[in-house]
């Protein structure tokens, strides 16, 4: 019981807040989840040590407190609750989840509340900004997304932007030259402190529609904090990838519900190894939106695709489906009328099968053997450049020496960004 007990104490206590109440403990002057204590009338915050506290109600403690707080439990019945849904632990002991019901927290009435909007204009300006600062050399930020597998080529497509810690200066400058710091705290961009909230994480995602970013989504680098990695920027949340929905083929039957972007891109493209055309998005931002939930329904209703659940097998991806209450969104693709398949990962994650993918030997690529980087690779590669339709090619044949290596691996394809698309070359 006691290394159990200490395994609760390390676990993260945000996440634990979140799932069972909804509210994220992201600053201090959060409402309480326990006493509904607004921002004006209290002050509940988690600290470094994995505590909680309310200044407001007084109740404060470790995760095991929390719910005992919250759901009026006995500590014996708390550390059951959390071992069974949090640590995926059988105590043996018999947990009654009657008890533990979903709290309905009602936000304290305040005068000056601070509200984060949606604002496209100052997030477009701000992934303007961080591109124009982005390299890849000895960029530790980018480093970390190629060894996720994914390559200049899939940050430009997806939407993957970083910037170093000595850019974050010059990026807050440059916003505050172009936007009233009152702006950019309505944003969610900047904290209410008047400073850029982004400064351990660097690494963002962008949430698109119609071409403008509609929100950010920021993670860390792991060796920097093991705590909050993942930070949003403001407005209403949605889901990743959803807004190219309108824009995939007929051919496409599949839309994959993914816990996470990189999931969601990892799926993309391990299909995209096995010639297979689906889309995929990520749900886990929008932690159960009803509305939101219901457009990816309504849309594959309408052009009659299969929906289907590809969640890690880790903690995490169990923890996701919590969030968007998977089983609730199971019932209602049934009612649709449309059938449910499931993948999951032959690893922990998608993302670990993409990696051990692209790092298996038959994807290596000897460069001194098949010249990449000589003259003529190079003018091919500007000649492919000024290409338009590149569904099939005709290649002049100096061209096609320089890139036979490509028909010596199976399923390999010849990527570029042409604009704003892939380019896929395949050489027979």
């Amino acid at each position: 019981m006691i290394d159990l007990v200490q395994q609760i104490k390390e676990y993260n206590i945000r996440d634990i807040i979140y799932t069972e109440s909804g509210i994220e403990v992201l600053k201090k002057n959060t409402q309480c989840p326990v006493c509904g204590g607004g921002v004006q009338s209290g002050c509940f915050s988690v600290g470094n040590a994995n505590l909680y506290k309310c200044f407001s109600c007084g109740v404060g403690g470790s995760a095991i407190d929390f719910i005992k707080d919250l759901h009026h439990t006995t500590p014996k019945e708390a550390i059951n609750y959390i071992a069974n849904k949090y640590l995926n632990i059988i105590t043996g002991e018999k947990v009654n989840y009657k008890t533990f019901s979903k709290k309905v927290i009602k936000a304290a009435p305040t005068e000056n509340k601070q509200t984060t909007i949606n604002d496209k204009e100052v997030n477009n300006k701000f992934v303007d900004i961080v591109k124009s600062l982005q390299t890849t050399v000895n960029s530790k930020e980018y480093q970390y997304l190629l060894n996720r597998g994914f390559d200049e080529v899939t940050c430009k497509t997806y939407g993957f932007y970083w910037f170093d810690a000595k850019n974050y200066a010059e990026i807050s400058k440059l916003l505050l030259e172009a936007f009233e710091v009152e702006r950019l705290v309505k944003s969610g961009i900047f904290s209410e402190k008047e400073k850029l909230r982004f400064y351990k994480h660097r690494i963002l995602i962008a949430y698109k529609h119609g071409g403008d970013v509609q929100h950010l989504q920021a993670r860390s680098l792991p060796e920097e904090t093991d705590k909050m990695k993942y930070l949003f920027s403001g407005g209403k949340r949605t889901i990743f990838n959803a807004q190219n929905l309108k824009e995939i083929t007929k051919e496409t039957k599949y839309i994959y519900l993914c816990e996470g972007a990189f999931d969601a891109v990892s799926v993309e493209l391990l299909k995209q190894q096995e010639n297979e055309i689906i889309k995929a998005v990520a749900l886990g931002s929008v932690n159960g939106n009803s509305k939101i939930i219901d457009y990816i329904i309504e849309y594959c209703t309408k052009e009659n695709k299969t929906p289907v659940f590809a969640f890690d097998n880790d903690k995490a991806g169990i923890q996701a489906k919590e969030k968007v209450n998977i089983s609730v969104l199971a019932e209602k693709i049934r009612k649709a009328g449309l059938l449910i398949t499931t993948e999951t990962p032959t690893a922990k994650d998608f993302n670990i099968d993409l990696q051990n993918s692209l790092n298996s030997p038959q994807k290596q690529i000897d460069k001194n053997i098949y010249n990449v980087g000589t003259d003529v690779y190079i003018s091919c590669l500007d000649w492919l450049k000024t290409l338009k339709n590149y569904t099939s090619y005709s290649f002049d044949l100096k061209h096609k020496e320089a890139l036979n290596f490509l028909s010596e691996f199976d399923n390999c394809k010849f990527r570029f960004i042409a604009g704003n698309k892939i380019v896929t070359l395949k050489i027979n």
